[in-house]
């Protein structure tokens, strides 16, 4: 079975995408000028849920649990990826991690090496919510809000900020 690399060159990255990144999606904006590469599934079974008020999804770092993740693959530049870490507040709230996806190209299934973007600091309770195989912005009547439109903390019962954090992690999770 033939492996991609996520970094296609020092200013190309491939990166998975699950939730409101995805084509049809409101952060999609920040991926229109990025290539798309294709659809994808993830190698191994994840977490996917939606939680907090806002119904944001949430990839879980717990690889073997949940299901395999269906999602795009776009090909993106230093200055796309940095947008990217901006609105998924890596590594505050989300971390950018590599993982393995089954990347449909014409009729075969290509193992490809992608970044994607892992709530790590989740709450164990997060895990008792149902597990999704992918995204569909509002599944059972919960539609996604757009980050205009929230007020008051949206993650503060979904993420614990570690008491070792630093002064910049602090500071980033008084903003949220």
């Amino acid at each position: 079975l033939l492996t991609v690399s996520c970094t296609m060159s020092s200013d190309k990255h491939l990166v998975f995408v699950y939730g409101t990144l995805k084509r049809d999606n409101f952060n999609h904006r920040l991926l229109t000028d990025a290539e798309f590469i294709g659809t994808a599934v993830t190698k191994e079974p994840y977490p996917l849920v939606i939680a907090s008020r806002y119904n944001i999804p949430f990839l879980l770092p717990y690889a073997g649990q949940g299901h395999r993740v269906t999602g795009e693959v776009y090909n993106v530049n230093s200055e796309q990826l940095k947008n990217l870490d901006y609105l998924e507040m890596h590594p505050h709230v989300y971390e950018r991690r590599e993982m393995i996806v089954n990347l449909t190209q014409s009729s075969a299934a290509v193992d490809t090496s992608c970044l994607s973007y892992f709530l790590v600091r989740s709450l164990p309770k997060l895990l008792e919510l149902p597990h999704l195989d992918c995204f569909v912005d509002g599944v059972n009547g919960r539609w996604y809000v757009n980050p205009q439109l929230r007020t008051g903390e949206p993650f503060r019962f979904e993420v614990q900020l570690p008491p070792e954090g630093t002064q910049e992690e602090v500071e980033a999770w008084k903003k949220l």
